[in-house]
């Protein structure tokens, strides 16, 4: 999540309705120094749940809340954003996503599985892939390899498709003419979203 978050909680809490102890009882959080965390920007990736009940005692739009809406007031129960599920996590907390960028068919959302791609993505970042075949080199896509899905950054060259971890303790997967049929590229990432314990 960008800064937009950070800097709408700050406005919402400068109209002091509640005080970050009372918030913290509100919103079922153990600790009023979670609230700072979220104010200083140390967590920077709330949970979808938290977001919701935030929205909901300011009476404003979660998505407007997370920065995938510039309209403060909208109705929270309108059909203005939805929520991508993570394709591999049981968990109800997924990706939201604004209706206005895209239908929600045209996204799929997953946890990282490894660290291949670390430190620009870790293991247990949530990632929201635009699906599409289409990429440019160097772009970071999720890829059905043999019936896994690993995410890298890809090239295209004259022998085939690279595919690339940032990792060193990974290795590079040359994918020939040949072997392409192995893959399918499942989309490009186009947003991550880390959650801190």
């Amino acid at each position: 999540m960008n800064k937009l978050f950070q800097q709408r909680l700050n406005e919402l809490l400068s109209k002091k309705l509640y005080t970050y102890e009372e918030l913290s009882e509100k919103l079922g959080i153990k600790s009023k120094g979670t609230i700072t965390k979220y104010v200083n920007g140390q967590i920077k990736n709330p949970s979808i749940s938290t977001i919701e009940k935030i929205a909901k005692l300011y009476d404003v739009s979660p998505a407007w809340l997370i920065g995938l809406s510039e309209n403060k007031y909208d109705n929270t129960n309108s059909d203005k954003y939805v929520k991508i599920k993570i394709l591999n996590d049981e968990s109800d907390d997924g990706i939201i996503i604004s209706t206005i960028l895209a239908d929600s068919n045209d996204y799929i959302a997953f946890n990282v599985k490894d660290d291949s791609l670390s430190p620009k993505l870790l293991k247990g970042d949530k990632l929201l892939i635009k699906c599409q075949s289409t990429f440019e080199t160097e772009d970071i896509c999720a890829i059905d390899y043999n019936n896994e899905i690993l995410v890298r950054k890809i090239s295209k060259t004259d022998i085939g498709l690279i595919l690339k971890p940032l990792n060193a303790n990974y290795e590079t997967i040359i994918c020939l003419e040949k072997d392409i049929k192995k893959l399918k590229i499942l989309g490009i990432v186009i947003k991550s979203e880390r959650f801190l314990k």
